[in-house]
Parts: C-alpha cells; structure tokens; sequence
C-alpha cells in the first residue's frame, strides 16, 4: 500500500532526523568550563573588595540606587537653612563638590593576597606587591559613587558640608567660627546683635534695631551736636571739632591757631568781635585786629 510520500520527501526527512540526533550530542563543556571561569574570577573580585578594600566594596544593588539618586544625592544630614535660597544652596552644593577629591588613594599588598596563583607576578614596585585603589586616611566608602571616598568629620556639620577630613565648608551666609562650626551670618554683618536664621538681628542691649531689623544702631538719649552716635549714650564728633567740656553730647568746633580778638565758629574758621578785622598777614585768619 502507497504511504503517498515520493523519494525527495524520505530523503529530507531522513536528514532532518541525522541533523536533530547531532545537535543532541554536541559538546558544550568548553562552554560550561568557561561559565565556571567567570563566575570563578566574579567570587575572586567580591572577595577581594570585601576583605581587601572593603572601603570601595559596593554590592549591584548599591550600584543600581546610585545610577537612581545620583543626582539628587547629598552628603549631608542638615535641611536647608531659612536664610539662604534653594536655587543658591544647590549652586553652592554643586560646585562645592565638584572641586572635591576623590579620596581614593593607592596602596600596595601582597600579590599572594588577591590570587589563587602563588607565583602570579603583581604590577607593583616588586613583582610580589600589586598596586590597589583604596580610601585615603581620613575618608570613609562612598555608597552612592563608585569609587569615590567621603571625608570622615568627628562631628555632624551643621549648616555646612564636610569637604576634607575634620573640615567643614559652610553654607552662603554662614561663617566657620573657630571651634570649627557654622554659624549663621546676616547679609551685613548684623553688628552690636545676634544674628536670626530668618537673617534678621536682636540686638544688644543700648542699640536698636531699623525697620528691616538688618542691622543694630547705637542709642542715644540726646541728639549729638556736630557728631554721631556711635555707641550708647556716647557721641563722637565730626572732623574739626572737639567735645564741649561741659556738654558730652555737644561738639565745638576748634580752630589751630587759636582765635585771637575773636571766636571759632568752625573748623579753622574765625568770627572777629565788633570793631575787628581779619589781619590779612596772617594766612590762616585766625587774627582779628582793630579798624
């Protein structure tokens, strides 16, 4: 009985069943050894930064969430400070840590130490030492940069950034006192007060404040004649005039040479009496004499 199939149809058949038996026997153990080998060279790296520079070990993960929050990330644990404006801050903080090291040091160990291979020849100064890359003293493994180190600070910076071990950069506005902390500034200094964090002064006891509270001038009980208030109760004259020795917030004008038949009624400036000329003999004219 015919099986409706021509010769051509039995021979393809017959070498599709030959190809199929083939692949089934085709020798992947080089390809398996190879898969063997770089997960043998991945378990080799993770033990090496782990154990080796544990500074600079950062699991995938790690590396994932970086590659998410690089850019909004901030090494600092402070919020943003009332007196100084978001978009300077971040001008601030961006070009604050651009110009930062990376805190990434080489150092030479044991060749031994990285390798299964006892004899392996290592690319430092002798072939037994490799060189490798690890945090500076005084830095500490950046989670969100790979291969970037922090700066270590003993203590939290408040209102600034830790830009070098034990050192704090300060935001705008604010100024590094010499315990080494930040402390808010007003935009004009805020002198004879105390500077808020809105950036407004209270000032001191004596002083009063304008009406934008920038800024802290002195008080006096009496207007100061010929002189300004320069401290509480305390008048300092303008040039060319001296204090009234009976009037401390009264300032009298001096003349040098003194008046002579007449009175100082300014810096150098002199008021004849009645019957009194100025004696045009004398340059300064300060010399009244008779008509």
């Amino acid at each position: 009985m015919s099986i409706g199939m021509d010769s051509k149809t039995i021979i393809g058949l017959a070498l599709l069943a030959i190809t199929i038996v083939s692949c089934q026997h085709v020798d992947v153990s080089h390809l398996i050894n190879s898969t063997q080998h770089l997960q043998d060279i991945e378990r080799g790296e993770d033990w090496r930064y782990q154990n080796i520079y544990p500074q600079l070990n950062m699991s995938m993960h790690d590396h994932g969430d970086q590659q998410k929050n690089q850019s909004t990330w901030i090494p600092m644990t402070t919020t943003r400070p009332l007196n100084v404006s978001k978009p300077s801050l971040d001008k601030f903080i961006n070009k604050t840590l651009s110009s930062m090291p990376s805190g990434v040091c080489v150092k030479e160990v044991p060749t031994a130490s990285l390798t299964n291979n006892i004899h392996a020849h290592g690319n430092g100064s002798d072939p037994s030492l490799s060189r490798i890359q690890t945090c500076c003293d005084g830095y500490q493994r950046n989670k969100h940069i790979f291969r970037k180190c922090l700066p270590i600070c003993s203590k939290e910076c408040v209102n600034g950034i830790c830009t070098a071990p034990e050192t704090c950069t300060c935001y705008p506005d604010y100024v590094r006192t010499e315990a080494g902390e930040c402390k808010v500034t007003c935009p004009i200094g805020c002198e004879n007060g105390v500077c808020n964090p809105d950036g407004t002064c209270d000032c001191n006891p004596g002083y009063f404040s304008e009406p934008n509270r920038k800024f802290c001038s002195p008080k006096c009980d009496k207007k100061c004649l010929n002189g300004k208030c320069t401290g509480p109760n305390q008048c300092t004259c303008n040039k060319g005039y001296v204090k009234d020795a009976t009037d401390s917030y009264r300032c009298v004008p001096t003349c040098n040479p003194t008046c002579e038949n007449g009175i100082c009624s300014g810096p150098n400036m002199c008021l004849c009496y009645a019957g009194y000329v100025k004696d045009r003999r004398f340059k300064s004219g300060n010399k009244c004499i008779k008509y």
